[in-house]
């Protein structure tokens, strides 16, 4: 199958094969902020143990503290209750101050009381983690919620009207260097630490998988998870969900319409560092 150019048919197909529990374990981060709800980030919810964490890029949480502002997730897809994240952040920063972090990727360890509100919730686990590195060619789904989507709340309807999409993609293989051959043509790119995907309108699709206009802006996507299909290999009668796979967290968009994922190792080597009771059952986890 041309990625680049599929059929509805296609598409529809790739879509249904996307795991049921993405969605359950996708969730919106929403920024509180000057008496306004609004859509602001994308996470993953994440069970390690006995652990449950909230995995994201790392500017999403670091924009709400320069904000002042608190961050809240549903405990439904519908954007309907509530839940204020509350948890201790671990995630990679710039450094030296700067601007530029190479990883961008942030894990909050979600209190009993959070996790216990987001009961509609679904967390995954390492098993639904792929580990091989690098990826090879195959077709690849991220789950997220674009602001541009998204309508803002109030305190007093305490909901947001949230736009899910799913972008069905393939591996960008283009030049990552100018016609220089050495100035990058993707600022801050680096393939020891992200992988890129193509951005095309006619891969957009609504949660039903329902054609939808491709948005200006995908700012709110943020932090959402890219899974690994993993069909590629095996002959259409034989594709399942069961073989989708989480691979990477997105954390930028570049101009060209290219998006950019940090490898979901990344995550892991922040939980290993960040907290050391985990590492027993984070050194069980074995490639797919």
């Amino acid at each position: 199958m041309d990625v680049g150019s599929p059929t509805d048919d296609d598409l529809k197909r790739i879509l249904n094969l996307v795991p049921p529990i993405a969605w359950d374990v996708t969730v919106p981060i929403m920024l509180y902020d000057d008496g306004e709800l609004r859509q602001h980030g994308t996470g993953t919810l994440l069970r390690v143990a006995h652990e449950y964490f909230l995995v994201t890029a790392s500017h999403v949480p670091r924009q709400a503290r320069k904000a002042g502002a608190e961050l809240f997730l549903t405990a439904s897809s519908a954007g309907e209750s509530l839940v204020e994240a509350h948890g201790t952040w671990h995630g990679t920063s710039p450094p030296d101050g700067g601007d530029h972090d190479a990883f961008d990727v942030a894990v909050q360890q979600l209190t009993a009381e959070t996790v216990n509100k987001l009961g509609g919730r679904a967390f995954v686990s390492l098993n639904d983690v792929w580990k091989k590195l690098p990826l090879e060619e195959d077709i690849y789904v991220a789950c997220g919620y674009p602001c541009e989507m998204s309508t803002p709340g109030s305190p007093a309807t305490g909901k947001v009207t949230l736009g899910p999409l799913k972008l069905v993609t393939s591996l960008y293989d283009g030049p990552t260097t100018m016609m220089d051959g050495k100035s990058p043509k993707f600022e801050n790119y680096d393939p020891r630490y992200h992988f890129l995907l193509n951005a095309n309108k006619r891969n957009i699709r609504t949660m039903e998988g329902i054609g939808a206009t491709f948005p200006d802006d995908l700012s709110g996507i943020s932090g959402c998870s890219v899974w690994k299909m993993n069909v590629k290999s095996y002959p259409r009668e034989n594709w399942t969900s069961e073989k989708a796979r989480i691979v990477g967290v997105q954390n930028h968009v570049h101009g060209s319409r290219t998006i950019r994922a940090t490898y979901w190792a990344a995550v892991v080597t922040l939980l290993h560092k960040a907290v050391p009771a985990l590492r027993p059952a984070i050194g069980l986890w074995r490639p797919n």
